[in-house]
């Protein structure tokens, strides 16, 4: 190398006295240059090529090509910086410069050059530029990266090795690595600086010098041996040495590799101990164990109490197989479990009958793992003796097979609450009775409180903790939810049966008895009772306010008229006249209250004609629009060919008048009124949810709001006279029963559905009335065969008699239908439904979540479902609300099923199908 750079000098120097003399590029620089074997280059300032020589084209480019070019752009640009900074800082000096860089050949590549630069200057002393000499180092340099990768790789695995690494020449430790300071707790330079004999065990001490002196003499080159240190911090280590004989600078010297074997030694060691502890436990082991061969059965050793069970001696047993010794009532029982063990390793508890030597039959729980004994592997088993537990459960089996078949003769849920460990025994017709499969609650004191009915859950409780302090028995009445999210009605009876010495209960049994039915019945016989009573009530008060009328009437009517004589009697504006006028103005507003008590009591007279009510309520809607207000928008949606009705004229003003001055007080600011009618055919099914209804055809006629709405308590006193829930001063309380009386006089009913904070619907029914020259042919509508289905329905209502309704409405179409009282009910039953649910009906307004959000939440996992909403409010109120978008499926309440049959139809998206299809 250092011969190649003289050389370069002397031709740099030789050419920079060659230019001097000739002052420009001559033929005889020329052909110096192009016969040299380095690359030759002179460049301007600029770094522009102004001559290139012939040894450039190795680059793959012609030298002219080059001329003119500026040699910065050839050099790699990861170079670039460092060889502008060499430039500038040779331009104008007179030392030479050298510097390495990646030169880009023609085709794209890169080669390494080695260049040395030489500024130049004319005679005058001016700048000419610069000379480069180059030679290709690609080649020492892909040498030297090599060498220090591979260099830095050896440096990487002797540092980071686990095994300790140490050259010891003499007794000198010449070399360590990490890991050997990390296995003697010292540093590098403690351990170099003392023979290598010092860290070793005082035991072991003369047995490694001596073996390191037979190898440092040739007597073997490579030796492995286990020896122990002390550490630093004075813990022995056991090492294992694997030590050959190399050359270290130009003398022999011993390389070792160190292993920490510490943990392997130790593990012997307990091996040895576990071994001496196995047999000791073999032998005394109050459980019968074995030692047999696994493929041959044959007996390798057997303890006592193995002899003892089976009555075979160890004579007997030892060299034996199982099946010749004969202790199998089933011999392949035995194959059956070499199976199992061949494929585990292991198996446990199964159940075995083994033959003693007298012929008694023994149960036992056998239990056994595979294990090498030496190069053969057996099997080490123990067996449970159970053949006294086995004769209990067969007797206890037999006992449960006798109470099994007693509780299945009755028709009560039976209970056994262990109240120590807090379990609870219920009988398979207790899970029948809800609906729930045993598997499916945990049989806990839990279950049964979560499954009672909140209102009834502390008084249950209350009664049955009272009672497990006595054991007088108890009987109760509560509510218990079904599988379905229903309530059942349950007679609970009871007792405690058993205490603890410190008379603290640990067992109540008790039965529980659908009383369902019954409760219903009394419900029922309630709610008759309740509606014959407000009949009663009703009839009495109108009887009471058609009486007070009457002679009212007559009162007035001697007031009213000597105040009119009077009036025409006195001249206007003097204080008589006034005082007369204000007697008679009262008269009159007395006599509208009459009038509307006698509304109440039905014994108005009345004028009723036949009539559409769409033409009588749309000729009434301007008056009704100044009636109500600017700020409450009026709906009005007249069904299509309305049947007609027969009732005057003035009593429908009457109605719609109280009616739209009723939504008006329950909107607070800016609101929405809905007037729909439409044509309703009750049916003996929806007079079972409402008695008060009658069947028949009618013409409907609905009012709906959304106001503030009403509290069940409120819509019980609604139709009393005089009963309102204004200030004092600012209602009669007549309107409301003036609509009553008006209704019932017309034979119809009315109908309220009111929830607080979401408005109020009244639905009033009207009968259709069938013209005389109509004859008495029924309507050919009501005997259409209607449409039916195959679809599953789920129904989500709160209302436990509209879901019955609606469910065998549905049923007798011939869907399959399930039912929820909640919306969360109804999300796990759809969960946990097999089959698929292809129609949702739910109610608008719920407790917990509104049917549009049930809704969403039900999509989520069955995108296909179609959902039938339905309300007492009328769709368009609702819609107003934003529960409901357009052309979203509704039905009103009260519906007829021909009504249901038909929007479930549009609702499922299919051509409507007729019975039997």
């Amino acid at each position: 190398m250092k011969v190649r750079q003289l050389e370069a000098e002397l031709q740099n120097r030789e050419l920079r006295i060659r230019l001097d003399e000739c002052g420009s590029r001559s033929a005889f620089l020329t052909t110096i240059i192009e016969n040299m074997l380095d690359l030759v280059s002179f460049a301007d300032l600029e770094g522009n090529l102004r001559f290139v020589g012939k040894s450039h084209e190795m680059f793959g480019y012609d030298p002219e090509f080059l001329v003119g070019k500026n040699v910065f752009a050839f050099v790699h640009p990861d170079d670039l910086h460092r060889v502008l900074q060499a430039y500038k800082a040779l331009v104008g000096s007179d030392d030479p410069a050298r510097i390495e860089y990646r030169f880009r050949c023609a085709d794209g590549s890169y080669l390494w050059l080695e260049t040395r630069g030489v500024y130049v200057k004319d005679q005058n002393g001016r700048a000419q530029g610069v000379i480069f000499s180059s030679r290709d180092v690609t080649g020492q340099r892909q040498t030297r990266e090599a060498l220090e990768k591979s260099e830095e790789k050896f440096r990487y695995l002797f540092e980071k090795a686990e095994e300790g690494i140490l050259v010891v020449r003499g007794e000198v430790l010449e070399f360590v690595n990490p890991a050997v300071e990390r296995i003697l707790g010292y540093c590098a330079a403690r351990i170099t600086a003392a023979p290598f004999t010092v860290f070793i065990h005082p035991d072991d001490r003369d047995t490694m010098r001596d073996l390191h002196l037979r190898a440092m003499q040739g007597e073997f080159r490579e030796k492995q041996s286990d020896f122990r240190v002390i550490t630093a911090d004075g813990a022995v280590k056991w090492l294992r040495v694997h030590g050959q004989i190399i050359d270290w600078e130009g003398a022999p010297a011993n390389l070792s590799f160190l292993t920490d074997i510490t943990e392997s030694k130790l593990a012997q060691q307990q091996l040895i101990e576990s071994e001496k502890r196995f047999a000791k436990a073999f032998r005394s082991s109050p459980a019968p164990q074995v030692i047999s061969d696994i493929e041959t059965g044959e007996f390798i050793d057997v303890n006592d109490r193995w002899v003892n069970m089976l009555g075979y001696t160890k004579e007997q047993s030892i060299g034996r197989s199982s099946k010749e010794v004969g202790i199998w009532t089933d011999p392949a029982e035995r194959d059956r479990i070499v199976e199992k063990l061949n494929k585990h390793g292991f198996f446990k508890d199964e159940p075995v009958e083994f033959k003693t030597k007298h012929g008694k039959v023994v149960h036992a729980l056998w239990s056994g793992e595979a294990v090498n004994l030496g190069d053969r592997p057996v099997m080490l088993s123990m067996l449970y003796d159970r053949t006294a537990q086995k004769q209990m459960e067969d007797a206890l089996r037999q006992s449960e097979q006798r109470l099994s078949l007693a509780l299945d003769a009755v028709s009560d849920g039976v209970w056994d609450w262990r109240t120590d460990i807090n379990e609870v025994y219920f009988s398979p017709r207790w899970y029948t009775m809800l609906g729930y499969e045993p598997y499916e609650l945990p049989e806990t004191y839990a279950t049964w409180r979560r499954l009672l009915h909140p209102d009834d859950l502390e008084k249950a409780e209350s009664v049955v903790l009272r009672h497990l302090t006595s054991t007088a028995p108890f009987a109760l009445e509560f509510r218990m939810k079904t599988k379905e999210g229903g309530f059942k009605w349950i007679l609970d009876r009871g007792k405690t049966v058993e205490k603890d010495v410190k008379g603290n209960a640990r067992r109540m049994l008790g039965t529980h008895i659908d009383i369902t039915k019954r409760k219903q019945a009394e419900q029922e016989q309630e709610k008759l009772q309740a509606q014959l009573h407000q009949a009663q009530k009703m009839e009495s008060v109108g009887r009471l306010a058609g009486g007070v009328a009457h002679d009212f009437n007559n009162m007035l009517s001697i007031i009213n008229g000597y105040a009119e004589l009077s009036i025409d009697m006195l001249e206007s504006g003097g204080p008589l006249y006034e005082n007369i006028r204000e007697i008679y103005n009262a008269g009159r507003r007395s006599a509208d209250i009459v009038r509307q008590l006698l509304a109440f009591a039905r014994k108005q007279t009345i004028s009723p004609v036949q009539m559409d009510l769409n033409d009588t309520v749309s000729g009434l809607l301007k008056m009704l629009q100044r009636l109500i207000g600017e700020n409450i928008d009026l709906s009005w949606h007249p069904g299509g060919s309305l049947w007609p009705v027969k009732i005057d004229p003035s009593q429908v003003d009457q109605i719609m008048a109280n009616l739209a001055v009723n939504a008006r007080d329950a909107i607070s600011d800016v609101g929405k009124m809905t007037i729909e009618t439409r044509n309703v055919v009750i049916d003996q099914d929806y007079c079972r949810v409402y008695p008060y209804f009658v069947p028949g055809e009618y013409v409907m006629l609905a009012v709906s709001d959304n106001g503030c709405g009403m509290e069940k308590d409120v819509q019980k006193n609604l139709f009393e006279p005089f009963y309102t829930t204004k200030e004092t001063g600012k209602g009669t309380g007549l309107g409301l029963s003036t609509i009553y009386g008006i209704v019932k006089q017309n034979n119809g009913f009315i109908n309220v559905y009111s929830e607080p904070g979401q408005g109020s619907a009244f639905k009033i029914y009207l009968p259709r009335h069938e013209p005389e020259e109509a004859g008495q042919g029924s309507s050919a509508k009501s005997h259409e065969q209607m449409p039916t289905g195959t679809e599953t329905i789920l129904i989500v209502e709160d209302e436990a008699a509209i879901v019955h309704l609606t469910r065998g409405m549905l049923e007798k179409l011939g869907y399959a239908v399930i039912t929820a009282r909640k919306p969360e009910d109804a999300l796990h039953l759809a969960a946990s439904h097999e089959g698929r649910i292809d129609l949702l009906i739910t109610d608008v307004v719920m407790p917990e979540m509104n049917g549009r959000d049930l809704s969403a939440r039900l999509s989520v996992n069955n995108p296909a479902l179609k959902t039938l909403f339905m309300s007492g409010y009328t769709a368009d109120l609702i819609a107003c609300h934003g529960v409901l978008d357009k052309g979203v499926q509704f039905i009103e309440k009260p519906f007829t099923q021909k009504d249901l049959a038909i929007k479930v139809r549009q609702a499922l998206g299919q051509q409507n199908q007729q019975g039997g299809h």
